[in-house]
C-alpha cells in the first residue's frame, strides 16, 4: 500500500512539473510573436520614414534645379543684351567713323586734270596742265602736283609753286612730258636733248622725281634712289658706249601694246617711308616706264618661230640722246655689280626672249646685257602682297618649250603662264585672273581655281619647264609640265590665244631665270604614266 501511494505521489509530481513546461513555453512562443509584430512595425515606420525623406529630398533638389536654370536663363538674357547693345555701338561708331571719312573726303578738292599750274623753277616761269606733270603715274612726281598736297608745296610771293631747279634742265623734261601725254605706240615721245655739262644735274632731278624708271637715257649712272630702295635689277658688267650723233628715234614699244596698258613703277616711292607708300595706290596712268624694248627684226622673227606673239629685246648698245658732244670722240660709261646667279648665257649680248621690265611689278628687276634673263624679285611683305612678272614675248601657236630655274626660292613661289588680258602684277600667278601656274607646294592652279595636287612641289635650285602644244585657236592648246625632269601631261588645257612665261613671289624675295626655245628634257613612259596615275590619285583624294 505504501508503495503504491509512492508510485502515485511521484506519477502526480512528474505530471505537474511538464504542465508547468507547457505553459512556460506557450509564454516563451507568445513573447516572440510579440517581439517579431513589433520589429516589422518599427521596419514599416522606418521604410515609410525613408520614403518620406526621399521624397522630401528630390523636391528640394527638382525646386533647386528650377531655380539655378531661372538664374541662368535670365543671365543669359542679359549677356546676350549687353553683346547685342555692344554690337550695336560698334555699328553705330563704324557708321559714324565712315560717315566722318566721307565727309572729310568729300570735303577735299577733287584733283582737277585740266588745270593748268605756273611754277617757279629757278626764277623762270613755266605753265603746264597738272594732266602733264602727272603723267608718269605712280612716280613722286606725279603724286607730288596730283592735287593732294598743293596746300605743303612752298611758293614764291605771287603763289605760284616753286621749284629750285635749274630752268636750263627743267625745260627738256617739261617739253619730254608734255610728248610723252600725247605719245601714241607708232610715235613714241622723244627723249630730251640735254646738255653735256648738264647731264649730272638732270639725272639727279629726274631721280629726285621719280621717273628714271619711265625715261632709260643712255649715258645716265646708276639711280641712286633705286638702289636706295633696294630695287636693283640683278647685277652684270655692261658698257654703254656715246655715239656721235643722237638716235633718229626713241625706242619702239613692244607689239600689241599699247601706251594705257603699259604699267606704272614707283621708282622714289619705296625711298621716301610712309608717306611715299601711301601714293603708289594712287592714280591713274598714261606713261610707263620703258624697259629699253625694240620690235623684233625678221631675224629675230625666224629664230623665235612662228608661233611668236609680241618680242621685246634688250638693246646690247644704247646711243644717248645728249647735245653738244664732241663729234670726233665718244664715251663710255661703264656700270659693274656683282651677282649671286650664274646666267644661262654666255657674253655681253641680250638673250633673244628675257624676262619684261615693262609687264613686271615695281619689286621686280631684271639684270642687264646677258643677264636679262634673271629677275630679282624684292621683298613685299610691306605691300602686304606679291608681286609677278611676265616674259618678253608670247606663243600662239606651234610646239615651244621654255623653263625657269628657281635661283631663290619665295615664301611659296608661283611659275607659270599668263594670257596678253593678264595685268594684275600685284597677285600670285595662277590666282590672278588670267593666270596658270604651278607653286612650289605642287598645287596646280588657273585663274584662281586650285586645279589638283602634284606629288612634287619645287625648291630653291629647280627647273619648272612648260612643252606648250598650241593649236590654232579653238583647236587643242595644252601646257605639259616638267619638274626637275618629271613629266605631268597636259597639267593646263583651253589654253587662251596667246600665253607668256610668267612668275611671281609670295612676301619674301625671289630670284628665277628664263631660258625660252631650249630642248625639253627626255622622259620615260612608264614613269611619265606612273605619275599621271600618282596625280590623278592625287587628285580624287582632295576631291
Amino acid at each position: 500500500m505504501v508503495q503504491s501511494g509512492a508510485m502515485a505521489t511521484s506519477s502526480g509530481a512528474n505530471a505537474a512539473t511538464v504542465s508547468e513546461a507547457a505553459s512556460n513555453n506557450a509564454l516563451a512562443a507568445s513573447r516572440v510573436d510579440e517581439l517579431a509584430l513589433e520589429l516589422d512595425r518599427c521596419l514599416q515606420d522606418a521604410q515609410a520614414q525613408f520614403v518620406q525623406e526621399r521624397s522630401n529630398v528630390f523636391l528640394e533638389y527638382e525646386a533647386e534645379r528650377v531655380r539655378l536654370h531661372t538664374e541662368y536663363t535670365q543671365r543669359l538674357l542679359e549677356a546676350d543684351q549687353q553683346l547685342q547693345a555692344l554690337h550695336e555701338e560698334r555699328r553705330q561708331r563704324r557708321e559714324a567713323r565712315a560717315a566722318a571719312l566721307c565727309t572729310a573726303a568729300a570735303a577735299l578738292p577733287a584733283p582737277r586734270q585740266s588745270e593748268v599750274l605756273t611754277l617757279n623753277v629757278g626764277g623762270q616761269l613755266h605753265t603746264l596742265k597738272r594732266e602733264t606733270l602727272c603723267v608718269c603715274a605712280g612716280s613722286f612726281m606725279a603724286e607730288l602736283f596730283s592735287g593732294r598736297w598743293d596746300h605743303a608745296l612752298q611758293r614764291d610771293p605771287q603763289g605760284h609753286i616753286f621749284l629750285d631747279i635749274d630752268p636750263a634742265v627743267f625745260a627738256p623734261l617739261a617739253t619730254w612730258l608734255r610728248d610723252s601725254r600725247i605719245e601714241t605706240p607708232e610715235r613714241p615721245a622723244p627723249l630730251p636733248s640735254v646738255l653735256i655739262e648738264d647731264v649730272p644735274h638732270f639725272q639727279a632731278v629726274i631721280d629726285c622725281f621719280g621717273i628714271r624708271p619711265y625715261l632709260e637715257m643712255p649715258g645716265l649712272g646708276p639711280d641712286g634712289w633705286a638702289l636706295v630702295c633696294g630695287n636693283s635689277a640683278p647685277p652684270a658688267t655692261s658698257t654703254v658706249t656715246a655715239a656721235p650723233s643722237p638716235p633718229a628715234a626713241a625706242e619702239a614699244p613692244a607689239a600689241g601694246g599699247s601706251v594705257a596698258d603699259r604699267r606704272s613703277t614707283p621708282g622714289i616711292l619705296e625711298a621716301a617711308g610712309s608717306l611715299l607708300s601711301s601714293f603708289r595706290s594712287s592714280g591713274s596712268s598714261s606713261r610707263v616706264p620703258p624697259d629699253g624694248t625694240v620690235d623684233a627684226d625678221p631675224a629675230t622673227m625666224a629664230a623665235a618661230g612662228s608661233g611668236m606673239a609680241d618680242v621685246e629685246t634688250a638693246p646690247d648698245i644704247l646711243r644717248p640722246a645728249l647735245v653738244g658732244a664732241d663729234s670726233a670722240a665718244s664715251a663710255a660709261v661703264t656700270t659693274t655689280a656683282s651677282t649671286t646667279a650664274t646666267p644661262r648665257a654666255s657674253g655681253s649680248a641680250a638673250p633673244a626672249v628675257c624676262w619684261s621690265q615693262r609687264h613686271a611689278h615695281p619689286a621686280a628687276r631684271r639684270g642687264d646685257g646677258a643677264s636679262a634673263n634673271i629677275v630679282s624679285i624684292g621683298d613685299t611683305r610691306g605691300q602686304g602682297g606679291a608681286a609677278a612678272v611676265r616674259a618678253t614675248r608670247g606663243y600662239q601657236t606651234g610646239l615651244h618649250y621654255w623653263e625657269v630655274e628657281v635661283l631663290t626660292l619665295s615664301d611659296c613661289s608661283y611659275i607659270g603662264l599668263v594670257s596678253s588680258e593678264w595685268a594684275d602684277l600685284h597677285q600670285p600667278v595662277g590666282l590672278a585672273p588670267d593666270s596658270w601656274a604651278i607653286t612650289s607646294g605642287g598645287m596646280l592652279l588657273a585663274c584662281g581655281t586650285e586645279l589638283r595636287q602634284l606629288p612634287q612641289g619645287f625648291s630653291e635650285g629647280s627647273v619648272i619647264g612648260a612643252l606648250l602644244e598650241l593649236g590654232e585657236p579653238g583647236q587643242h592648246r595644252s601646257a605639259t609640265l616638267f619638274v626637275d625632269g618629271r613629266r605631268y601631261t597636259e597639267a593646263f588645257t583651253d589654253l587662251p590665244d596667246t600665253v607668256y612665261p610668267a612668275a611671281s613671289n609670295l612676301r619674301a624675295p625671289a630670284q628665277y631665270s628664263l631660258a625660252c626655245d631650249v630642248e625639253p628634257p627626255a622622259w620615260d613612259e612608264e614613269a611619265s604614266a606612273a605619275v599621271a596615275t600618282a596625280s590623278a590619285l592625287s587628285s580624287s583624294g582632295l576631291q
